[in-house]
């Protein structure tokens, strides 16, 4: 297009100066009116003449004028692209770093012993827990001797929390205590996390049935010892909750396309963290109370821990959405803005 209008201006431009340089030596020669004052032949033709080379000199002007309107989109059209670019590289240099490996996971989960088959066990916690401190107003408590710690006190000293980490006396016994045992020990979760989010609707449909997600990630705490994973218990509220860290994910069992490689890619994602009912007393047997005990778990908070020290904290009463999925156990989903600066957001 733009070198058919250059070749046009080249022409018309030629033609102006030909028919001025002509008409000019006519104007010399001739004589445009007869001794009557009429327009002689000359004349006339001079006259179209005239009119021919104005129109020739307006289509000139119209061509340098649609030129000038070429050049000009072409060069914004140039200034955009190298903007892009530029855009991609600083993009693709913030990506790279902020990677999404070494990820350390911990949670907080409430649970509930009000089932009959933990009924027992959560007798023989509480019983002693109140006996000792009952029995040792404001005095310490030692792991090694009374089984458990006091976690958060008032300012008084009195014990408002106790921890009682897994290896403890007052942890459930794996022989006498099993579906206790199993409830606390092994706290399985499935995370999925999708670029373009899925409906609700999806989500109420069993796992198998989901698109495939773009980063799948498998944790548990199987591998916890007492320093990783504790039984946490509120006095005032006589309740529970499960309280494990430094979950390390290794990268080599991921499940991923790809598509999620740096932090800024969870800008604008959907994050499903699902409960899992995988390990078990045996392979045979009937489980479902261990399932049903299983049901009661409620993520309260989690954290994950990248590599540079970046911490992300969700917590259930801000940032969660909660299910019941199809196996009675429940799932959890993080909507994360697609404003990536309000990732940040999450580091508090």
């Amino acid at each position: 297009m733009e070198t058919l209008i250059d070749w046009g201006l080249v022409v018309f431009k030629f033609a102006s100066i030909g028919l001025a340089g002509v008409f000019g030596i006519v104007a010399l020669l001739v004589d445009y009116r007869d001794k009557d004052g009429q327009i002689t032949l000359w004349g006339r033709r001079a006259l179209y003449g005239v009119i021919g080379s104005t129109a020739i000199a307006a289509v000139t002007a119209g061509l340098e004028v649609a030129k000038g309107a070429s050049v000009a989109a072409k060069t914004a059209a140039q200034t955009l692209e190298q903007t892009q670019k530029t855009n991609q590289i600083i993009n693709n240099i913030n990506r790279s770093l902020h990677p999404f490996k070494d990820l350390e996971f911990a949670f907080w989960a409430d649970v509930s012993l009000q089932p009959a088959e933990l009924q027992a066990y959560k007798n023989r916690v509480t019983t002693k827990i109140k006996a000792a401190i009952a029995g040792r107003k404001g005095q310490s408590f030692a792991l090694n001797t009374d089984g458990f710690f006091v976690s958060v006190a008032d300012r008084n000293g009195d014990p408002l929390e106790i921890s009682i980490p897994l290896g403890s006396d007052l942890f459930p016994s794996e022989d006498n205590e099993t579906t206790a045992y199993y409830l606390l020990r092994y706290v399985d979760y499935f995370v999925n996390i999708y670029t373009q989010p899925i409906s609700y609707e999806t989500l109420a449909k069993p796992q198998q049935t989901w698109p495939q997600s773009d980063l799948s990630i498998y944790i548990n705490t199987s591998k916890q010892d007492q320093f990783g994973l504790a039984l946490q218990y509120d006095l005032n509220g006589d309740s529970f909750s499960i309280h494990a860290t430094s979950l390390k994910s290794d990268q080599k069992y991921w499940q991923s396309n790809g598509k999620i490689i740096s932090l800024l890619d969870l800008a604008g994602a959907q994050i499903i963290i699902s409960t899992m009912s995988v390990m078990s007393p045996s392979l045979n047997g009937d489980h479902s109370a261990l399932v049903k005990a299983r049901s009661s778990i409620d993520l309260n908070r989690l954290n994950m821990a990248f590599a540079g020290s970046r911490t992300y904290r969700f917590r259930k009463d801000r940032d969660m959405k909660s299910f019941l999925n199809p196996n009675g156990l429940k799932d959890f989903v993080i909507d994360i803005p697609s404003d990536a600066d309000m990732l940040n957001a999450y580091r508090g």
